[in-house]
């Protein structure tokens, strides 16, 4: 049996990134760039003053400590947004607005409260350095610089800067599709009869794979026929997917079809048991560059094994050069005892910030989880306090 360290490896060696795609700018959150970005304006593009007051020649200005305030007429208005912008002769100041165009030959930005004036003249009395108070083209961000660089997931700041900087489409990974089948007789959508269970595990995967940046294509729940799970599992690779992920169906009950019907279908597997619980029983195959997870039945399985294993494809798929998982080292709240030794463990838990520390508890049944703690094959007991290594389900603190 592989470990849980060996599966991903082996899972990525066989995983290629998506073909690239052009897209709007706001298309683009969440994906992953496929090529680096660069601005195509400096912002700003223009000098502009950086506060409310008057734009002034500096030169205007020299000798005033000595020979007291220095008086200069109000020769015209700027407004952030102003396009028609006027020449600023000797001894002038133009009323200027935070963001606005800087007049011709204006140097400097004297601020109201530095100058007192009347009658259409302004007297200065404090004078500070040339150059004050504006902002210079391209301080912000310079024209051809770098804003996203290839393989760097698109967050709301990136879309922001490249907004400023004039991009209007960028170039990324498609978004992966995944089917996703989850078999059962039991499973019901809604209103579940005596012996029957809503399919939890399909809300729970749509809303996994959506949080990766996959888009899921659902299936109704499958009964437990080979016929019926082989007509789904064939649907979906004929279908322009990327990878299926199915639920239950992988122990070794006379109604556990899956990993049969999978073989049936041409899937190569590369491995069918993991060194772990819960998760012993699942499998990775491919077939026409298509990857398949079979997971177990039970969600919190489920969830833990698509974000230790799926998760990771999923997130190569789209050209992300750290897919992780990324451990954390985390404080232990309190004592975990594990059922058995020798394999793995991975106990669903609750990372959780306060005053600045870090601390993980497990969770029980019927309670969220944003982690998995792992317990170490040779170990039955974690001790309260110890410091223990955790895998977040979604990114730090996500």
């Amino acid at each position: 049996m592989l470990t849980l360290a060996e599966a991903p490896k082996l899972i990525l060696q066989n995983v290629t990134p998506t073909a690239s795609e052009t897209v709007p700018l706001l298309d683009g959150l969440n994906c992953v760039a496929s090529l680096p970005v660069r601005a195509n304006l400096a912002v700003p593009h223009f000098d502009q003053s950086g506060m409310d007051g008057f734009a002034v020649r500096s030169r205007d200005l020299a000798g005033s400590r000595q020979a007291g305030p220095v008086q200069l007429t109000i020769s015209a208005e700027i407004s952030a947004g102003q396009m028609n912008i006027p020449v600023l002769g000797k001894n002038e100041a133009v009323r200027i607005m935070t963001g606005a165009h800087l007049p011709v030959c204006g140097d400097q930005v004297i601020p109201f409260e530095q100058c007192h004036e009347r009658n259409h003249t302004i007297f200065v009395k404090q004078v500070s350095r040339p150059g004050l108070h504006i902002k210079k083209a391209g301080c912000d961000l310079r024209k051809n610089r770098i804003i996203l660089k290839k393989g760097e997931r698109i967050s709301p700041s990136h879309l922001q800067l490249l907004a400023s900087g004039g991009v209007t489409k960028i170039q990324v990974h498609r978004k992966p599709t995944v089917a996703i089948i989850c078999t059962g007789s039991e499973l019901v959508t809604d209103s579940p009869a005596p012996g029957q269970t809503i399919g939890s595990n399909r809300i729970l995967l749509n809303s996994l794979v959506r949080r990766a940046g996959g888009i899921p294509r659902d299936m109704e729940p499958i009964a437990d026929r080979a016929a019926a799970i082989g007509e789904a599992v064939s649907a979906a690779l004929d279908n322009d997917i990327q990878m299926i992920i199915t639920t239950g169906g992988m122990g070794p009950g006379k109604f556990d079809l899956v990993s049969q019907c999978l073989r049936d279908a041409g899937v190569k597997f590369l491995y069918q048991r993991l060194n772990i619980r819960p998760g012993k029983s699942t499998l990775f195959g491919i077939k026409n560059n298509i990857q398949i997870f079979a997971l177990p039945g039970p969600p919190p399985a489920v969830q833990t094994l698509f974000c230790e294993l799926v998760r990771p494809a999923l997130l190569k798929l789209q050209g992300d050069h750290s897919p992780g998982p990324h451990p954390l080292r985390v404080q232990l709240k309190h004592e975990i005892v594990s059922k058995k030794k020798g394999f793995l463990s991975l106990k669903s838990a609750m990372i959780s910030l306060k005053s600045g520390n870090l601390s993980v508890q497990s969770v029980s049944r019927g309670e969220a989880a944003n982690s998995v703690i792992l317990i170490p094959p040779h170990r039955r007991r974690l001790n309260k306090g110890e410091t223990v290594t955790v895998h977040p389900f979604y990114g730090i603190m996500g």
